[in-house]
Parts: C-alpha cells; sequence; structure tokens
C-alpha cells in the first residue's frame, strides 16, 4: 500500500519525483504542527531566556549605580560648591527647531559626567566646573560630531580650525582666574572659533570682547551664539592690530590658535 504522505507516480517519472523536490514542496505548503511535547519545551526555553534578560539586566543596572556613586565621591564637595556659585544654565533653543533633538549623546546627563570628569582630572576652580555645565557643547558642532561633543577631545570646526577639548579649555580659564575670588572685569578672546570658549567665558566675566579674522568663522560663531543671547559677550571680525578697542590694554588676553596663551593684564 503506498503512502499517502508521497505523490503519486507516474510513468514515465518526472524529474522533481527523482530528484525528490515534489515531496518537499508538498512538506513546505502543508502547515507545521509541533506535538504537545514539543510545545513544552518551547515554552519553557523561551521561559528560561526572558528570566536570563531580565537577570542581565538587573546586573546591568545595579553595577551602573554602584560605580557612579563610587566615580563621583571624589568630585561631590567640589560640584556641591558650584552650585553655590552664580552661574545659571544658558536658555537653549526649542528643541522642536534645534538641528541636534534627534542626536544621541547630548543629553543634561552626558554634559554634566563631562564636569565629572574634569573635576577628576584636576578642576578645582567651581565657578569653572559650574561655567562648563552651563554652556551647551554640542551646539557649537555640526550635528555629525554632535554626538562626540562631550568627550575630552578636540574636533573640527571647519577652516583649518578645531574646538578645543573640554579640559584644555577648563584649565586655560582656571589659570586666567587665578587670584581672582568673583567674575573677572573684561576679557579679550583672540581667535573666537565656534565660540564655545567665548560662551564658557562670558560665564566667569562680566564682559567678553572675542575676535576672529577667518570670515566665515566669525559668522559661524554668530550663529551659534544667537539662540543663547549672551548679553556680556560682543563678537569682532578682523585683525588684532586694528579691531581692538582702545580699552583693549586694561584687560585679561586670551589666545585661541596654536601656541596660545593666556595672559593677566
Amino acid at each position: 500500500m503506498s503512502d499517502p504522505g508521497q505523490p503519486k507516480k507516474r510513468f514515465p517519472l518526472t524529474l522533481d519525483f527523482v530528484t525528490g523536490l515534489a515531496g518537499r514542496k508538498q512538506a513546505a505548503a502543508s502547515p507545521r504542527q509541533n506535538s504537545p511535547q514539543t510545545a513544552t519545551q518551547n515554552a519553557a526555553k523561551a521561559a528560561a531566556q526572558t528570566a536570563a534578560r531580565n537577570a542581565s539586566a538587573a546586573r546591568s543596572s545595579g553595577a551602573a549605580r554602584n560605580g557612579g556613586s563610587a566615580s563621583g565621591a571624589g568630585v561631590t564637595g567640589s560640584l556641591s560648591a558650584a552650585a553655590a556659585v552664580p552661574v545659571k544654565p544658558l536658555s537653549t533653543p526649542n528643541l522642536n527647531h534645534d538641528r541636534h533633538a534627534n542626536v544621541p549623546l547630548v543629553s543634561d546627563a552626558v554634559r554634566k559626567a563631562m564636569v565629572t570628569r574634569l573635576a577628576e582630572q584636576g578642576i578645582r576652580d567651581t565657578m569653572v566646573l559650574a561655567a562648563m555645565e552651563a554652556v551647551p557643547r554640542h551646539l557649537f558642532l555640526e550635528p555629525g560630531l554632535a554626538s562626540q561633543a562631550y568627550i575630552d577631545a578636540s574636533l573640527p570646526i571647519g577652516y583649518h580650525q578645531t574646538i578645543s577639548q573640554p579640559y584644555i579649555v577648563a584649565r586655560m580659564i582656571e589659570i586666567l582666574r587665578e587670584g581672582s575670588s568673583g567674575k573677572l572685569k573684561r576679557v579679550l578672546e583672540i581667535g573666537t572659533g565656534c565660540g564655545y570658549q567665548a560662551a564658557v567665558l562670558a560665564q566667569v566675566a562680566e564682559d567678553v570682547y572675542s575676535i576672529e579674522r577667518i570670515r566665515p568663522l566669525h559668522e559661524q560663531a554668530r550663529t551659534n551664539l544667537r539662540p543663547l543671547r549672551i548679553p556680556n559677550l560682543r563678537l569682532h571680525y578682523g585683525m588684532v592690530c586694528w579691531a581692538c578697542p582702545r580699552w583693549a590694554h586694561s584687560m585679561a588676553s586670551f589666545w585661541q590658535r596654536p601656541g596660545s596663551r593666556c595672559r593677566r593684564r
């Protein structure tokens, strides 16, 4: 008696029957049915995988909490003291119109983590730490680089120039503020670049004047700074020899070019 599951033999035999292709087609077309034993095994396997994923997530969450508390223990005093410094976070653009709105790693928590890292690297001036936290660095970069804004590295801004790494910005301003208990009076920055460092300086000084000799960078800085509405920051375009205001001799000077330095006058 022939097997009902096998295709009926007809002569001459077809190529599909000889190669077994007809049987495979019929098996693929018929719905697959699991036995009660197979279904039980599949359910148990799925439950075990779910339990393993939940346990792994719980361990990762606990490790993150423990690691965060341990790493932040050494700088808690510095950051709590910085909270008393009169430096307010800048008003950021409406996220509905922000070109960086959907970029990962640009949240306030990531910026605070950068400030914690700066304190661990040796930045002790609480006003500088508060200023670094107040200014959103990602707004001064192209969207393609914004996700790298809070790593400790310099990044290109075009025209063979870079935005300095956060530690360098913080350290230079800390040196500029040595011996000062409050805000600086007037600061002249030579080399505006994208405008980030000028924005940070504006948090620790009463008046900041920044000069840029590359016209496209000057325009780029104006575009970057306009949404932040910093009232004590003024941008100038031109060469230092003639663009410096007459009162420049009484200011703290800040260079931002290769071989740059900061100087108190």
